[in-house]
């Protein structure tokens, strides 16, 4: 490890930094427990997500995290790989859940989905500074019945598209209803 990467972890080698990375992933995402990026995330954080705008801070993470549980509230999050070097580690892992919360607008539909992420972790002084996130949201969109399926014609893709704006229309009219529900 180089001088700059060792001042920049607080001399944490990288198999220190799998370790809190495997335990940050399991308190946010297994156990539902948002206060882990509070405590091990920089004041000055920075997010990368494909699709939005830069996370800045914790809090903006913490809730996005919050979301993602009130979508999918039985998330199991499991790691397949986790590789350390230097100052970041990349960590690869399958999501499972059923969507029973909104999800990107996306109003609930009971259906269960699994998934793959990477994320990288770029730490500075023992806490997370940094991060890029990739998921697979098209197969999530596809498993949501969202996607046409391949080979339709132009007419069975109208088809489709009108068939998923009504159960999203009937999906988001049900949620309204169960929200006024005493």
């Amino acid at each position: 490890m180089s001088e700059a990467e060792q001042s920049s972890t607080a001399g944490l080698p990288p198999s220190d930094l799998k370790d809190l990375v495997g335990q940050i992933a399991d308190r946010v995402w297994n156990r539902g427990d948002p206060s882990a990026v509070d405590e091990h995330f920089r004041p000055d954080f920075v997010g990368h997500l494909p699709g939005v705008a830069d996370l800045r801070g914790p809090a903006v993470y913490r809730r996005v995290a919050l979301e993602r549980r009130r979508a999918l509230p039985d998330l199991r999050y499991r790691t397949l790989h986790c590789i350390g070097e230097g100052d970041r580690v990349m960590l690869r892992a399958e999501l499972l859940g059923t969507h029973l919360g909104p999800l990107a607008g996306i109003p609930a539909t009971g259906m269960r989905v699994r998934t793959t992420e990477m994320t990288i972790f770029r730490f500075v002084d023992g806490r997370v500074a940094e991060l890029w996130q990739q998921g697979d949201d098209l197969g999530v969109l596809d498993q949501l019945g969202l996607v046409p399926p391949a080979g339709l014609g132009p007419i069975g893709q109208i088809g489709h598209a009108v068939g998923v704006s009504a159960r999203l229309t009937a999906l988001t009219r049900r949620a309204a209803r169960e929200r006024k529900a005493p």
